[in-house]
């Protein structure tokens, strides 16, 4: 039924998009549907950051690196310049 598609994917995205990557001091990220938290995590496995969909993040006060973007079950990298 399309409710419970529609709710399903709400919880558990199926695409992130993020740019720019590298990124400065602003990372934007667009994830169709989904309506859960994003999260920022670094290499060494501590939480971050995180904020509401739809909308970008500044990651000003990040160290230069690379870290990780969790929405639901995704987890995509990102490098901080």
């Amino acid at each position: 039924n399309t409710e419970t598609k529609e709710a399903v994917a709400s919880r558990y995205p199926t695409h992130i998009r993020l740019y720019p990557n590298p990124a400065r001091d602003h990372l934007e990220v667009s994830c169709e549907g989904y309506e859960g938290l994003f999260e920022i995590w670094s290499l060494t496995g501590l939480k971050l950051l995180a904020f509401e969909s739809g909308r970008g993040k500044s990651i000003a006060r990040l160290n230069p690196g690379i870290y990780f973007l969790k929405a639901g079950n995704l987890i995509v990298p990102f490098i901080k310049d």
